[in-house]
């Protein structure tokens, strides 16, 4: 039961790591790439300049609820779990 907890545990975690890079990744790729970001939104939604930064908004914090949401709170839940788990065998 340990071994299935920590294994899914380590999951989640690797999941969030790896979101956190892409959505910094992107981050930077925006910021030193603003026109060319906004031009691409606007080009492929067909929608003005103020409504692709309300979408890039948008982007970011939809992306840090799902991390700390859908990865983080439930990695953090199994590590106390095994925590648990681990003081209740010894």
């Amino acid at each position: 039961m340990l071994d299935n907890v920590v294994l899914v545990r380590n999951i989640f975690y690797k999941c969030f790591l790896i979101g956190f890079v892409c959505t910094i990744i992107s981050f930077l790729f925006y910021v030193f790439n603003t026109d060319f970001s906004i031009g691409m939104i606007k080009t492929y939604y067909q929608i003005e300049a103020k409504d692709a930064m309300v979408l890039i908004g948008y982007y970011f914090v939809l992306v840090r609820i799902v991390l700390v949401y859908f990865t983080l709170i439930p990695a953090l839940a199994l590590h106390w779990t095994s925590h648990a788990l681990k003081k209740a065998g010894k």
